[in-house]
């Protein structure tokens, strides 16, 4: 989805640069941290418009004030929620967060922040 709009993931940057993650739910001793800490790097070095992708599951809300059901839940404690969001929230040189529903990659996307309207 993002390689089509332009754009890029966490793992896609990753791997155009040859650099080799341990499985997040693996068995490595710090394979939970190692992905964290390349989110948050990732959400620190953001600029402009930030898109993100997250599934959708219907009848349950987005965990957004007046965004209702349109965007997937999530698990407690997930990392776009707990690290993330809070970051690209605080970086001075984020303008917009664009959530997209990875279920339904043709729907346009819903926008979830805003600096402007902060």
């Amino acid at each position: 989805m993002a390689k089509k709009h332009g754009g890029n993931t966490l793992e896609g940057i990753l791997k155009d640069n040859g650099v080799e993650m341990p499985k997040f739910a693996d068995n490595h001793p710090n394979g939970e941290k190692v992905w964290k800490d390349a989110s948050k790097a990732l959400a620190h070095n953001a600029e402009g418009d930030v898109h993100i992708a997250l599934p959708n599951t219907p009848g349950k809300s987005s965990g957004w004030a007046h965004q209702g059901d349109e965007l997937g839940s999530r698990r407690p404690n997930n990392v776009f929620d707990m690290d993330e969001f809070p970051i690209l929230r605080h970086n001075p040189k984020v303008d917009k967060v664009w959530a997209h529903d990875a279920d339904f990659p043709n729907e346009p996307p819903v926008l979830i922040w805003d600096r402007a309207t902060r």
